[in-house]
């Protein structure tokens, strides 16, 4: 958590304003997640199979995928091979409980 602040700092000095678009996207996704940790633990979610582990949209590593490993996408039943599309840096990232859940 120290590096949150460590990052908010960086962002509020000299940087181009791309520098600062992925700086503030880079922060709203680890606040995001260190909520989502926050709620895992106190929620006493335990293993794997909890619905409020399963409902996450996680990423893994496998390197069963061929030639020399990809990321898999998982979430609940589904479960995607990552496309390593380039979407671009976006300034108007938003993390709400609904688009937490699409």
């Amino acid at each position: 958590v120290e590096y949150l602040g460590a990052m908010v700092t960086l962002v509020r000095g000299e940087l181009t304003k791309l520098q600062r678009g992925s700086l503030v996207a880079l922060i709203t996704i680890d606040v995001h997640n260190r909520d989502i940790i926050e709620y895992l633990v106190n929620d006493k979610t335990d293993n794997k199979q909890d619905f409020n582990w399963q409902m996450r949209i996680r990423y893994y590593w496998d390197d069963s995928i061929q030639p020399i490993g990809d990321c898999k996408i998982q979430q609940v039943t589904a479960e995607f091979i990552f496309a390593h599309e380039y979407l671009g840096a976006s300034f108007r990232l938003v993390i709400t409980p609904l688009s937490d859940r699409c």
